[in-house]
């Protein structure tokens, strides 16, 4: 071992284990969350005032299509991950520096490549979104620079990588948290400003050079550790045998995730996106804190399955199992339930969807929550092509279904086609293959999936009913300490009913765990 890598194991000594890190960065993770949507929240009633529903909507789809430019790089980004990752998980911190040093050469060499084709799409931006001819060159100058710096600064996303390996997406976090402050707070300032669609695109180029700022910043210790080790080789077939899978995986999901507000915008006008991301706003702000379990726990199961034995991993995979399906049903559907009474006082019932698109999002929310669980662990272990087949035909369903089902239903035949497609294809494909592969029963995992499911449908069920007895408006202090009560009571279901004992007494050991180490003097 080079003593460069002896000065990480020092400068940064691991004083929480896997389960204590992997709730420090779930609670980071939905901090960030709270305080983006809550800034969202109160910036969305501004932002349609000085921008309007058209333009507000426009610069959404432009976001959508930014979100394509990493799938230009063919999935380096994605298979360099997997080669840190298990450097990681061999304790191997030389060669986890040398494989991020080679990252951003190749990464920065990729990007002066593809960096002509997204000024291209920028440059095509009004025919992919319909907006009015008066708007025309608003929206492109507007996707030309967020799409160019986007893309210049897109290789600085190794060190994101770095940290999430490392079990410490509390930093990345706490970076995301500074992005949406800045972006936020300069999207409104801009728009009563009245600049627009170009203000918008630059508070965030503006947020997204902050965040990444914080993360070389966080990543100090390792950027200096890069500094000192020779690049990795990595051989070319390897790579390219990792990158076509995780690329092919990521546009799907991309597809599945990510595509709505363009699929809309094609079938209705950007002014109904606006009602679209509205309409899901505060089902995704709580969906968000159940399903970013999965988000926060692949690195900590990674290091569990390469360290441990295989049926501790087993019980650890059934736990985050309940708790993303338990967690998500019990809460997302008091949301669902009380969202046509919040978006009435929120904006005004003019931009609700409708209580059938409401259902729809929750139950999106819940299935994305079950997949990505499963869809982490599979890519992170460098698998990706045994999923990836069965992946790109559900997102080709997920499309053909979305104008399909959205010219016959409108918004709520968008959401429709995309927890059909996950049903069809990755819903039940990736924990066939993870539990095929990774030692984990399916009986088992089918047995904790019934279970949590049964046990939770008749709280979804009452929460509804009571929800819907009242046929007024109510006031926000009404709603609130409505929502108050019901949360707590979901906390207690979750506690009393979902959990069995055994899990009780766990994590009871857990948060002791916790207060013990931050009690320390």
């Amino acid at each position: 071992m080079s003593s460069s890598s002896q000065t990480i194991i020092t400068a940064t000594p691991i004083r929480f284990g896997k389960a204590a890190r992997a709730i420090a960065t779930g609670v980071a993770s939905w901090l960030q969350i709270s305080v983006a949507t809550l800034l969202g929240f109160a910036a969305t009633p501004l932002l349609l005032k000085y921008l309007g529903a058209e333009r507000l909507g426009a610069y959404r789809i432009i976001e959508q299509w930014i979100g394509y430019l990493g799938f230009l790089s063919i999935g380096l980004g994605a298979a360099l991950s997997v080669l840190i990752l298990k450097a990681r998980n061999r304790q191997d911190f030389a060669q986890t520096a040398a494989l991020a040093r080679t990252g951003i050469r190749l990464q920065v060499k990729q990007m002066l490549l593809y960096l002509p084709m997204t000024i291209a799409l920028a440059w095509a931006m009004p025919l992919l979104v319909p907006v009015q001819e008066s708007l025309r060159t608003e929206l492109r100058i507007s996707a030309l620079i967020g799409i160019g710096i986007v893309a210049l600064i897109s290789p600085l996303g190794i060190f994101r990588t770095i940290l999430e390996c490392s079990q410490s997406g509390y930093y990345v976090n706490a970076a995301l948290i500074v992005q949406s402050v800045f972006i936020t707070g300069l999207s409104v300032l801009f728009g009563w400003l009245g600049y627009g669609m170009l203000g918008q695109a630059t508070a965030s180029v503006v947020g997204y050079i902050a965040y990444n700022a914080l993360l070389v910043y966080f990543a100090k210790k390792w950027l200096t550790e890069m500094r000192t080790v020779t690049a990795a080789t990595i051989e070319r077939a390897e790579l390219w045998r990792l990158r076509l899978p995780l690329a092919f995986a990521g546009v799907g999901n991309q597809i599945n995730l990510m595509t709505d507000f363009i699929v809309i915008g094609y079938l209705f006008g950007p002014a109904i996106v606006t009602t679209f991301i509205i309409t899901q706003r505060f089902i995704n702000f709580v969906g968000g804190f159940a399903t970013s379990i999965s988000g926060v726990s692949w690195a900590a199961l990674a290091d569990l399955r390469t360290n441990a034995d295989a049926k501790h991993f087993e019980a650890r995979v059934l736990e985050i199992v309940q708790l993303i399906v338990g967690v998500c049903i019990t809460f997302i559907s008091i949301v669902a339930s009380y969202n046509h009474h919040f978006v009435n006082l929120w904006v005004g019932s003019d931009y609700y969807g409708g209580d059938l698109l409401s259902v729809l999002i929750a139950v999106q929310l819940v299935i994305v929550g079950f997949v990505c669980f499963f869809g982490f662990m599979i890519d992170t272990q460098g698998d990706t092509r045994k999923r990836v087949y069965v992946s790109a035909i559900g997102s080709v369903f997920n499309l053909v279904l979305s104008i399909v089902l959205g010219r016959a239903m409108g918004l709520s035949g968008v959401t429709l086609a995309t927890c059909i497609a996950f049903i069809l294809t990755d819903a039940w494909f990736c924990p066939y293959i993870f539990c095929r592969d990774y030692g984990v029963q399916g009986t088992k995992l089918l047995a904790t999936l019934f279970r949590t499911v049964i046990l939770t449908m008749p709280w979804a069920i009452t929460v509804w009913v009571v929800a819907h007895l009242r046929t007024g408006s109510l006031s926000w202090s009404a709603l609130l300490l409505e929502l108050s009560v019901v949360m707590t009571c979901a906390f207690l279901y979750c506690w009393l009913v979902i959990f069995k004992t055994p899990e009780r007494e766990l994590w009871r050991g857990r948060l002791r765990a916790m207060s013990s180490i931050f009690n320390k003097p």
